[in-house]
C-alpha cells in the first residue's frame, strides 16, 4: 500500500510561508506551513509545493475570507453546509483540507423542490491549494437534502477562479465584484439545471435487465478521467438495494429504491451517495463531478 501522507499541520487555518531555495539562487520558493507540534516552519514535501518567484502564496485564511465576502455581497442566505440545517439528522462536510489543499462549502438556504428528483439546494466551495492541485476559486454544486448527496459539476454549474492572483493586470477588487455577480446569477438560475437532470428520470433498464444496464454504464466510467474505481461497485448496487451508505446512516431512501423501479437519477443518486458518504474528501468530489458530468452528458443517448 502506498505510504500515508504526512499532514504537518491538521489546522487548515494554519501559517504559511514561501521559503526561497538557495541553491537554485532565489528562482525558486518552497510553501512552508507552521508545524503544530514543534512550532516551527515545515516545507511540504512534494514537487508541487515548489513555485516560481512570480508565484503568490494565497493562504487557506484569505480564500476563506474572499469567499464569505463575496457571498455576503449577494445578500443571499448563505451558510456554512453543516451548520446551514440537519438533514434528516445529518450534517454535511463543509472543510476538507488534507494537508495541501483545502475546500469549503456553504449552501443557499433556498430549497427547489420536483415530485421526482427531490429537493435540492445549491451551494458554493472555495478551493485552495499548496501544491498546485488547483487555482483559488470558488467551483459550484448541489445537494440532495433527503440524503445530503453532494453532486459537483464544473460541466453544468460552471466555476469562477480569482485570476488577479495569477497576473498583474487585474485588481482584487475587480475579480470579487465578478464573483459576486457569477455567484448570485447562479443561485438566481439554479431551476434552469432542474431540465437537465430530468432527462435522468428514465427507466434505467431501457429494455434490459438493471445489472446489465448497470454494467454498461459502468463500463464507460471507467473509461473516465478519474477512472471510477471497481472497488465501489457492489457499494453503487448495495445503495440501489436500500442497504447502502445512506441507509447504513439511517437516511430516507429515494421511494424507487424500496419499489424496485429506478431509473437513471436512482442510479446517479447511488454513484454520488457512494462518493459523498463512503470516499469523501478531494477524492470522493472529484468521482462525483465525473460521474455527474458523464450522467448529463450522456442522458439523452440514454433515453434513446
Amino acid at each position: 500500500m502506498p505510504p500515508v501522507p504526512v499532514v504537518i499541520n491538521t489546522d487548515p487555518f494554519c501559517d504559511v510561508d514561501l521559503l526561497p531555495l538557495e541553491e537554485t539562487q532565489g528562482k525558486y520558493a518552497v510553501v512552508r506551513l507552521k508545524n503544530a507540534e514543534t512550532g516551527t516552519f515545515t516545507p511540504l514535501d512534494t514537487k508541487g509545493a515548489i513555485h516560481g518567484r512570480d508565484y503568490r502564496l494565497v493562504p487557506n485564511t484569505l480564500i476563506n475570507q474572499l469567499a464569505q465576502d463575496v457571498l455576503t455581497k449577494t445578500e443571499m442566505p448563505f451558510e456554512l453546509l453543516n451548520q446551514a440545517k440537519e438533514f434528516n439528522g445529518h450534517r454535511g462536510q463543509h472543510t476538507v483540507w488534507d494537508g495541501k489543499k483545502f475546500a469549503r462549502r456553504w449552501i443557499i438556504n433556498q430549497a427547489h423542490s420536483d415530485d421526482r428528483l427531490g429537493t435540492l439546494m445549491m451551494g458554493v466551495e472555495a478551493v485552495n491549494s499548496y501544491d498546485g492541485s488547483f487555482k483559488v476559486g470558488l467551483q459550484f454544486f448541489f445537494i440532495n437534502t433527503d440524503c445530503v448527496n453532494q453532486f459537483h459539476s464544473g460541466n453544468l454549474m460552471g466555476s469562477f477562479i480569482f485570476s488577479h492572483f495569477d497576473r498583474g493586470d487585474r485588481t482584487l477588487e475587480a475579480d470579487i465584484e465578478q464573483a459576486v455577480t457569477m455567484v448570485g446569477q447562479q443561485a438566481k438560475s439554479f431551476a434552469l439545471v432542474l431540465p437537465k437532470l430530468r432527462e435522468l428520470l428514465k427507466p434505467m433498464t431501457n429494455g434490459t435487465d438493471s445489472l446489465s444496464r448497470f454494467l454498461a454504464i459502468r463500463n464507460e466510467l471507467a473509461a473516465e478521467t478519474p477512472a471510477w474505481p471497481p472497488s465501489y461497485d457492489g457499494d453503487v448496487l448495495d445503495e440501489l438495494r436500500g442497504c447502502g451508505p445512506t441507509a447504513r446512516l439511517k437516511l430516507p431512501q429515494r421511494p424507487s429504491v424500496t419499489n424496485g423501479k429506478h431509473t437513471l437519477w436512482d442510479l446517479l443518486n447511488a454513484y454520488t451517495a457512494v462518493t459523498t458518504h463512503k470516499v469523501g474528501g478531494f477524492r470522493g468530489t472529484s468521482l462525483s463531478r465525473m460521474v455527474t458530468d458523464h450522467f448529463v452528458a450522456r442522458a439523452p443517448a440514454w433515453a434513446n
